[in-house]
């Protein structure tokens, strides 16, 4: 099910893309979405992640070097080898990004 910020977020989305043209007072029925919502968030849940997402920079064991490394080297240096931003390693050292690659984030 979506939150209200989650079906504003989506009307505001729908009239900039000009799929409806008047805002009511939003107690529009969105039952008709919930089904095909539901169900673009499964396709998103495991299908497009770590390597298998086609924009993906790294691969499962280019992370797992990356968390190898954090215990001896900054986010710059390795960011530089891998070639992405040194945020990334960030998100990848501390767990938010890279998750189901096996080996437990660094908390450096």
């Amino acid at each position: 099910m979506w939150t209200d910020e989650q079906r504003r977020a989506h009307l505001r989305k729908a009239v900039r893309a000009g799929h409806i043209s008047v805002v009511t007072s939003g107690k529009s029925s969105w039952k008709h979405l919930e089904g095909e919502l539901n169900q673009k968030d499964y396709r998103r849940q495991d299908h497009s992640r770590g390597e298998r997402n086609v924009n993906a920079k790294l691969t499962d064991a280019a992370v797992v070097e990356i968390r190898r490394r954090l215990a001896s080297e900054t986010y710059t240096s390795i960011a530089r080898d891998f070639g992405v931003h040194r945020n990334q390693i960030s998100r990848i050292a501390s767990g938010r990004t890279w998750k189901h690659v096996g080996v437990e984030p660094c908390h450096c």
